[in-house]
């Protein structure tokens, strides 16, 4: 049977709390050393992923500011653009109607005096004309002493 030594059980008592002792201060010390210090870096690494997530979140949001105020940049940049060459376009055209009219004008002037220069030529040859007709009925006319003789002019001039 079994054999119960006080003795025995005590001496195996102080055996299991010395090898307890033992092995808290020699192995589980240094392995909740070890646990902690993996908590504690796990727990500074999910919060620099949160600060880096944080950060990015930030830079993304900066980033999309950016695009949208060079988006509303360019559209302000194109309508300016656009004003300025509707603005030239209607400088040119007017500048452009205004030379027209100022040929045109001076075209027409150059034509008035042509036609003016024309009539006073025609006006002149036909003065000197009606003054050699006239002679020349004055002349026949002493000659003849008849009013024929400037029909007869009028028929030779006719031929």
């Amino acid at each position: 049977m079994l054999n119960l030594d006080p003795w025995n059980i005590l001496f195996t008592v102080i055996n299991l709390l010395i090898f307890f002792l033992i092995i808290k201060f020699f192995l589980l010390k240094p392995v909740r050393n070890i646990i902690d210090k993996r908590e504690k870096l796990i727990e500074q690494e999910f919060t620099e992923a949160a600060d880096t997530k944080k950060a990015a979140e930030d830079l993304k949001a900066e980033y999309e500011g950016n695009i949208q105020s060079a988006q509303k940049k360019a559209a302000e940049i194109t309508a300016d653009a656009k004003k300025t060459a509707n603005a030239q376009r209607e400088n040119i055209l007017n500048q452009a109607n205004n030379q027209a009219r100022s040929i045109v004008e001076k075209a027409q002037k150059d034509a008035k005096l042509e036609y003016d220069k024309t009539i006073s030529k025609l006006e002149s040859e036909i003065a000197g004309l009606a003054l050699a007709a006239a002679a020349k009925v004055v002349k026949e006319n002493v000659s003849e002493n008849d009013t024929t003789g400037y029909d007869k002019f009028l028929n030779q001039e006719d031929n």
